[in-house]
């Protein structure tokens, strides 16, 4: 089991995109968890998003493959060009996703 973070922020996005790239509800969230699940390389999941980040956090099989399987759901969802969003993202594997994850959770990445 490897860890995989697909984030989105204020320092790597800009606002426009942010949104695009946001959740307004609970279903939507729930719908797109759901289309993540369904790739074989993805254990778990949840998502993140407020006005200043859209991050995935997942328990993968490979963070390689699963990487690239998640930014094309985030670009077919948004609207998006899959190039764009890849030149765009931050992510973070294995120990760097859970330091990340802890940065955040304690607000060290929060501007």
């Amino acid at each position: 089991m490897e860890y995989l973070i697909v984030s989105f922020t204020h320092k790597n996005t800009d606002i426009k995109t942010r949104e695009k790239l946001s959740f307004g509800n609970e279903l939507e969230k729930e719908t797109f968890l759901k289309q993540v699940l369904q790739n074989d390389y993805v254990n778990e999941a949840m998502l993140i998003s407020t006005c200043n980040r859209v991050e995935l956090i997942a328990s993968v099989q490979c963070c390689m493959n699963s990487s690239n399987e998640i930014l094309k759901l985030f670009a077919n969802r948004s609207n998006l060009d899959f190039h764009d969003l890849q030149n765009r993202v931050d992510v973070y594997e294995n120990m760097a996703a859970i330091y990340h994850l802890f940065t955040v959770a304690s607000s060290l990445d929060s501007c």
